[in-house]
């Protein structure tokens, strides 16, 4: 008979060559009917490697359902509890678990809770996220809160390093809302040895924005005279380009070079006439609106020279 594999159980690691070896010269030698291979709707929800190794081995494994072995405990919960427990995993990996598996655990954690509503039992609220990431972590409640939040709303960066123990799981925490490319700046300064915490240097970069914004003078209102300036600067600057650029025309068309000067001309004369476009100040109000320049103080070049 072969089995498949149920997916609460996908989220742990596979075992290494020389661990499955190591196994399979266990079972072979002294394979224990106390250590069953637990099963759930058809399929191995715990011992995977074992029912592996048995088959391999030709001994007849013992298999038992998950309802009689549960203890009040869900499928994903009983899985990362032996699984942990039974080879040791170590801090990084199990926060990888926690990233790979809260998805099922928050669902689990939902369906109990409406079972619990439906029909309140002595088990109601086993299935609650926070115990599931504390029981597997090894951390208590508040510190599973904290590594759930960083998982599921920090930036990738800050992840690694509360995984690589660089950040603890409650400062981790603390940054976890602030934008993405603010928490990455946080952690390559804590990298340098800038700040000692990323809480304490996301208060001093947000401090230090507000001495810089205050520092700075209150820009004034631009008058008038100096938009319509900025204006005619802009204008002339884009006519200049363009005439520079056509001017490569005729030594880019060498065999039509009659064609290449009437088209450098035909721009040139468009650009005179795109200059016409400069706004400049209203000669009926002079600059303080009116029905000839529609109340805005200003008006295009080629407009002036036909009402002078």
């Amino acid at each position: 008979m072969k089995l498949q594999r149920h997916e609460a159980a996908d989220a742990m690691p596979a075992m290494t060559d020389n661990e499955f070896e190591e196994l399979c010269r266990s079972v072979r030698e002294h394979y224990l009917p106390t250590d069953p291979i637990v099963m759930l709707d058809g399929k191995v929800l715990d011992g995977w490697h074992r029912y592996k190794a048995c088959v391999l081995m030709k001994v007849e494994p013992r298999f038992v359902e998950f309802a009689e072995v549960a203890g009040g405990m869900t499928p994903s919960q009983f899985v990362l509890a032996k699984g942990v427990t039974r080879r040791h995993i170590e801090w990084k990996r199990r926060l990888q678990l926690v990233e790979k598996i809260l998805p099922q655990i928050r669902k689990e954690a939902e369906e109990r809770e409406l079972a619990g509503k439906a029909d309140p039992g002595p088990n109601l609220g086993q299935g609650r996220t926070r115990e599931t990431v504390a029981e597997l972590l090894g951390v208590s409640p508040n510190t599973a809160d904290a590594v759930v939040k960083v998982v599921e709303n920090a930036d990738p960066a800050v992840a690694k390093a509360m995984a690589a123990g660089d950040v603890a799981p409650s400062d981790a925490a603390k940054v976890a809302d602030l934008p993405k490319k603010k928490q990455r700046k946080l952690v390559k300064r804590k990298a340098k040895g800038e700040i000692k915490t990323l809480s304490e240097g996301a208060k001093s970069l947000e401090e230090l924005i507000a001495e810089e914004e205050a520092a700075m003078p209150d820009e004034e209102e631009a008058t008038l005279e100096e938009e319509l300036a900025l204006a005619g600067k802009q204008i002339e600057h884009y006519c200049r380009q363009v005439v520079k650029l056509a001017g490569v025309m005729p030594k880019i068309l060498k065999d039509e070079e009659s064609l290449a000067n009437s088209a450098l001309a035909q721009v040139k004369a468009g650009m005179s006439t795109a200059r016409l476009a400069k706004p400049v100040l209203c000669p009926k109000c002079e600059g303080s609106g009116c029905k000839t320049c529609h109340s805005r103080g200003m008006i295009t070049d080629y407009r002036k020279r036909n009402i002078l």
